[in-house]
């Protein structure tokens, strides 16, 4: 405190210092200062004492002849905003320190306020020229009531929405428009649990999944299932099987990566497809006999060797037996 300067009282130019509000940077306290206008306005000890300034802006150094007082938007409103009282000077324009109706206090130049500065940001895109009001509007089994304050991360309006199933969420408007989104997540439960009825699924693993499925992807940047590129060029191949990982190792080129990829393919899944056919044409789709013979199929790996553990062939001999 006893390093500033004690300057309450003193004039500079049409200014009075009535206080310090705060400490400055680099050695300079902040005054609150009282215009010969009436107007308030804060400014640091440092532009006080070499006169930079010398008044709240009333007389711009480009008017200061013909004495234009700036106008005074204390107390005026611009959509949520509400001015507080004159601020320091940014680049010779008049500024002023503004109370949004979200708590927040910022500092917004005469110009912006006029030009139509309604908020803080805190609406920001409600009253974008892009903005769409799409309330009333069904989107699936959405229907969008109101916009909010909120938004995604590329500024997308987030909407409240109403479900068919009587659930309200929030939905952005891209996701809405675009038809990503059509529900509160109620449709992609029905459709899980559809699946999990058409799903045929062993200890965890799908039948249907490995049997159909490609082996290119498009999220990967090599391109194939179960190949990643490593930070060091190399490619590294994977397989997975009832929740578990395979590390196969890492190779120079993609050919031989693909190669060893195929092989376990053939192995692991196209293995394990097979003993679940025969395992159904053995059950004859009776839940019963399922139940009393499940279907054994383990893997393991011992040094980049697959070796298999599996009862599909007991289970053949037994059933032929028993028809004999």
């Amino acid at each position: 405190m006893g390093r500033y300067l004690k300057i309450a009282g003193q004039r500079f130019g049409k200014l009075t210092a009535l206080h310090r509000v705060e400490d400055g940077t680099k050695g300079y306290a902040k005054w609150l200062c009282r215009c010969d206008c009436g107007n308030e306005t804060i400014v640091n000890t440092k532009w006080l004492s070499r006169g930079t300034v010398t008044n709240c802006g009333c007389i711009p150094k480009k008017t200061a002849k013909n004495g234009q007082r700036a106008e005074n938007l204390k107390g005026r409103r611009f959509g949520k905003l509400t001015v507080l009282t004159r601020a320091e000077n940014k680049n010779g324009k008049v500024c002023w320190l503004c109370r949004c109706d979200c708590g927040r206090e910022k500092i917004y130049t005469a110009r912006d306020l006029k030009a139509g500065q309604k908020s803080c940001g805190c609406i920001r895109g409600l009253n974008d020229k892009k903005y769409k009001d799409i309330s009333g509007h069904k989107f699936g089994r959405l229907l969008a009531l109101e916009a909010t304050k909120h938004r995604d991360k590329k500024g997308s309006v987030k909407w409240k929405c109403i479900c068919d199933c009587g659930k309200k969420c929030l939905v952005t408007e891209d996701s809405l428009v675009s038809g990503n989104t059509v529900s509160c997540g109620c449709r992609k439960a029905e459709i899980n649990k559809e699946m999990g009825r058409l799903v045929s699924f062993i200890d965890g693993t799908s039948y249907e999944l490995l049997k159909f499925r490609k082996n290119t992807r498009s999220d990967s940047k090599s391109g194939y299932r179960g190949i990643t590129i490593t930070r060091h060029g190399r490619y590294q191949v994977h397989i997975g099987f009832k929740r578990k990982k395979y590390y196969l190792g890492n190779y120079e080129n993609l050919a031989e990566a693909l190669a060893v990829r195929k092989e376990a393919e053939e192995v692991v899944h196209k293995g394990f497809c097979d003993a679940y056919e025969r395992w159904k044409k053995l059950s004859k789709e009776l839940y019963d006999w399922e139940k009393l013979n499940p279907l054994v199929y383990e893997v393991s790996l011992i040094k980049k060797e697959f070796y298999i553990e599996s009862n599909i062939d007991e289970l053949e001999r037994r059933c032929f037996k028993r028809n004999e």
